[in-house]
Order: C-alpha cells, then sequence, then structure tokens
C-alpha cells in the first residue's frame, strides 16, 4: 500500500488539515483538454507560433492573449469510496 500526505492551508486563520490518502483507491486517467485562448500577464504578448496557430482556426488574438493547443493530461480518478476518519489529524 502506497500512501502520500498534504495539508490543506485556509486563510480564515485555520492553519489547515492533514490527510493521508491511499494510491490504491486512484487510476489514473488520461483526459483530453481543449485549445482555448487565455490572457497573459501585463507586459507579455503571444509568441508568432500562437499567432500563426490561432488564425489557422480564425483566431484574432487581441493583445495580451494567447491561444494554448489542446493537450492531454493524467488526472486521479477514485475507484473505491471508503474513509477511514481515524488517519485525520486536526493541527491548530
Amino acid at each position: 500500500m502506497v500512501s502520500y500526505q498534504y495539508i490543506t492551508k485556509r486563510t480564515s486563520g485555520f492553519h489547515g488539515i492533514l490527510k493521508t490518502y491511499n494510491k490504491d483507491t486512484y487510476t489514473m486517467e488520461q483526459k483530453s483538454i481543449s485549445g482555448y485562448i487565455r490572457s497573459l500577464p501585463d507586459g507579455q504578448q503571444a509568441s508568432e507560433d500562437a499567432v500563426a496557430y490561432a488564425k489557422q482556426l480564425g483566431y484574432e488574438l487581441p493583445p495580451n492573449k494567447t491561444y494554448v493547443r489542446p493537450f492531454q493530461k493524467y488526472v486521479r480518478k477514485l475507484i473505491n469510496v471508503k474513509y477511514d476518519y481515524s488517519y485525520i489529524i486536526i493541527i491548530a
């Protein structure tokens, strides 16, 4: 059994929750993400490649925008919902 832990932070003054998850209860799944136009930080501009690719698709990119090409990513999907709350520790 392989497990991992992380702490979630909140801005309300609560310091966080230590969570333990069993990786055996998750499966990795490939997800397709469609291309999209996104904003760039101030002072940055889209690359010539992004502008040309967007133009091929019929988009005219405004200033401070770029086109993100479609891509694949892996996500964890819960396969067995079984929680053992004895492992949740509240950190104050």
